[in-house]
């Protein structure tokens, strides 16, 4: 829709009604708790998502992960929302990270633009919003079916 104020209201009434459905349906693909607990003592683990940071962190909390991250940047948190790479760039000036030694993952073709933009390998997970055909066209370096796999690839 070209109409701003159409899109705003769309927005809103999504948000209104996903916190609702989500606080009673929303789960943790398989393997993603674990995974981040056994990377989180060697690796700086952020989110930068197009959610509020407040449901953010309140998902964070519910799945029982909010220790494992280290920074958690909402879609208020930067001017230019995704695929823009403000998030990672501002992710990657707090942890004093260069690009090439980050890793972008994420489950759309916005989130691998993103990265690129900001100079970053990514990673592609294939189970999520966008397959792994449109990830592998968006540039993805990586894709992985699962996410366990990404212990893998970082060692």
């Amino acid at each position: 829709a070209a109409d701003d104020a159409l899109l705003d209201a769309c927005a809103a009434t999504y948000r209104r009604l996903f916190d609702g459905i989500a606080e009673q349906t929303a789960a943790l693909f398989p393997g993603v708790a674990e995974t981040l607990r056994a990377l989180a003592p060697r690796y700086t683990l952020c989110v930068a998502s197009s959610r509020g940071g407040a449901s953010l962190r309140w998902f964070l909390r519910r799945f029982g992960v909010e220790d494992c991250i280290a920074l958690v940047l909402g879609e208020e948190d930067v001017v230019n929302k995704k695929p823009a790479p403000d998030m990672v760039l501002r992710i990657l000036a707090d942890t004093a990270t260069a690009p090439g030694e980050a890793l972008v993952v994420g489950d759309t073709v916005f989130d691998i633009e993103m990265g690129r933009r900001a100079a970053c390998p990514t990673c592609g997970v294939t189970y999520g919003n966008h397959t792994a055909a449109q990830l592998q066209a968006a540039g993805a370096t990586f894709l992985i079916d699962r996410f366990p796999a990404l212990a893998d690839l970082l060692d």
